[in-house]
């Protein structure tokens, strides 16, 4: 979306509230069974967000959800926006 409206877009994560909103600002709910890490997103508040930039880069940061003993790490490089997901 960043790249083609050429403004920054966002991806923001409210823990107190667990809800998530794209950029789109559709807003969805954490489920309750899930535990969720902001990682380096935002290291001193349960509020957080990754932004994409117009030229294709990012702010960078990392958001970790786990439920039933299962998880995945989502990473956002700060240099290039690559999105990767690991177990």
């Amino acid at each position: 979306m960043a790249l083609t409206t050429n403004r920054p877009a966002f991806f923001t994560i409210d823990l107190d509230r667990r809800s998530f909103a794209g950029a789109d600002g559709l807003v969805l709910p954490i489920p309750p069974q899930a535990e969720t890490r902001l990682g380096t997103l935002a290291a001193e508040s349960r509020r957080g967000n990754i932004t994409f930039l117009p030229d294709g880069g990012s702010r960078g940061g990392e958001i970790t959800f786990a439920v039933a003993g299962r998880a995945a790490t989502t990473t956002v490089d700060w240099l290039t926006g690559a999105v990767t997901v690991r177990p």
